[in-house]
């Protein structure tokens, strides 16, 4: 069994020497730990394995000794603008008062500047929230006082508190309960200390989680406005079972701030989806398409997913029909079974994709919503949809395709079909190309995406994974391998990318 103890330990000698001692005392191994005083002087990460009955014995002991477990108060960082007249003693009465009141001063920085006054900036912690505003109404009484913006991550102002700080600040930009600030401490852990061992600064880490939540923040309720695009396509053959040709078929492109595209096709009254974003934005995104489109339609509509990556899967539970790989299905049912997901399972990948699901509300889509396209996956649905109609055209787009995007079977939707490709797993394992060859569309999920079409908003938020995972992709060589694979294979089709807006790829790729 393993467990992570996070520990907040007096800033003295011997202090972990006395925590080591209960744990190597009960049997059970430090697997890793993780202690920077210029991040934070009490909080130390140790991951233990052993006995279960060793491990909670060591949680009761390490509880008693008062290193785990503590206070259940919602302390705050406040950064306080003294001024005082620049002259002997008038300094005394905020430090006294300060005292009187149990504040913690962890930052203090002024300088003269002639104007007979000095500007004393102290930030202080506070354990007690609801005694700020009688401080300041006292403080005032003995000097002017403004409360200035303090955002630990980038001023690097507090380094006893930093991991309670920055959580509570996180927890309030996106209303996260106790666990999932512990979790987010834990996992923030893990992120700096993968990140420091490439050589990066610890500080940045936490500035690039904490612009994270700032960004999905600011676009939730009113603040979410994604740009819609539509467009209506003329089939070039017929498309459905019967040979006959559908009408136009109108392509909506749904392209929030943070996360995956969301597309929509509308034929004949039927509405057939294509990923959906995070999971943060599912109110928001059910308000918008209920305000588009009838509630028969959007109750009968199924979803295709391009891969399972947590920013492509948040309107999942909408639909009670949901087409994917047989390895996107079995990543799902990984995580249900509470073990690592594909993603997960690449230690650079690991803490960054738990951070993200966190934050953006992210719960595990059912397994038993999914049909698994893939023939040999044992989906029925799919097995019988990939034999049914005319095959030959099927079979010779097989054929011309190498090995990096194989056909792996069809389906019929909304009186469309469409081919499934799986790809290499460069991105993604689990990732698969989706075809509907009569529109000469093709949904690529983030095998492909067209930054430069980016908005400024999320242009930003796309800087941030590829910091945060040193890489978006599990193997960039293969990622980059299937790409130019399928924008050779589909040149001149309408690509659907997973983020930012559709494009025509470029003929002679």
């Amino acid at each position: 069994m393993k467990r992570t103890f996070v520990t907040t330990m007096p800033d003295q000698a011997g202090a972990f020497l006395k925590a080591s001692r209960i744990i190597s005392r009960l049997g059970l191994n430090i697997t890793r730990v993780s202690y920077n005083k210029a991040v934070d002087s009490h909080m130390l990460f140790i991951d233990v394995r052993g006995a279960e009955a060793a491990i909670e014995e060591a949680t009761a002991l390490l509880e008693a000794i008062g290193y785990i477990g503590g206070t259940k108060a919602d302390p705050q960082l406040m950064l306080l603008e003294f001024r005082l007249r620049d002259e002997p003693g008038t300094l005394a009465p905020i430090l006294e008062l300060i005292e009187r009141r149990g504040f913690n001063i962890s930052y203090i920085n002024s300088q003269e500047d002639g104007s007979g006054y000095q500007g004393f900036k102290m930030g202080l912690f506070i354990e007690d929230a609801g005694a700020i505003a009688d401080f300041i109404a006292e403080a005032s009484q003995l000097c002017p006082v403004r409360a200035l913006d303090y955002v630990p991550y980038e001023k690097s102002l507090d380094n006893t508190v930093f991991y309670l700080s920055f959580a509570n600040r996180i927890a309030g930009l996106l209303e996260l309960d106790d666990d999932a600030r512990a979790q987010l401490i834990q996992q923030s852990n893990r992120l700096m200390q993968m990140l420091e061992a490439h050589g990066e600064a610890p500080a940045k880490p936490f500035e690039y989680i904490g612009r994270f939540a700032e960004l999905l923040a600011d676009s939730r309720g009113d603040d979410f406005r994604p740009r819609i695009t539509e467009r209506v396509l003329e089939p070039t053959s017929a498309c459905d079972n019967t040979g006959e040709c559908v009408p136009p078929v109108t392509l909506y492109c749904i392209e929030p701030a943070c996360g995956s595209n969301t597309f929509v096709l509308e034929c004949a009254g039927k509405l057939l989806f294509c990923d959906g974003g995070f999971a943060c934005f599912a109110p928001e995104m059910r308000a918008l398409l209920s305000a588009r489109f009838s509630e028969p339609a959007l109750r009968d509509a199924e979803l295709m997913l391009t891969h399972p990556d947590a920013d492509h899967c948040g309107l999942c539970r909408d639909f009670n029909r949901i087409y994917a790989t047989a390895d996107a299905i079995e990543s799902f049912r990984l995580e249900a079974a509470g073990k690592p997901d594909f993603r997960e399972r690449k230690p650079e990948h690991a803490p960054y994709i738990r951070i993200s699901k966190l934050l953006s509300e992210y719960r595990i889509p059912e397994p038993r919503r999914f049909v698994a396209v893939d023939a040999a996956g044992g989906g029925a649905d799919a097995a019988d949809a990939a034999s049914a109609g005319n095959t030959a055209g099927r079979d010779a787009v097989r054929d011309v395709l190498p090995h990096e995007l194989p056909y792996v079977g069809s389906i019929d939707c909304a009186g469309l079909r469409f081919d499934w490709y799986r790809g290499n797993g460069g991105h993604s394992m689990g990732e698969a190309v989706i075809v509907c060859e009569p529109l000469r569309l093709v949904f690529s999920g983030d095998i492909c995406v067209n930054a430069r079409g980016f908005t400024q908003q999320q242009a930003a938020f796309a800087r941030l994974a590829p910091y945060l995972m040193t890489s978006v992709n599990r193997d960039s060589a293969a990622a980059a391998a299937e790409r130019a694979e399928l924008l050779r294979r589909f040149a001149g089709y309408l690509i659907c990318p997973g983020h930012g807006p559709v494009f025509e790829a470029p003929e002679g790729t």
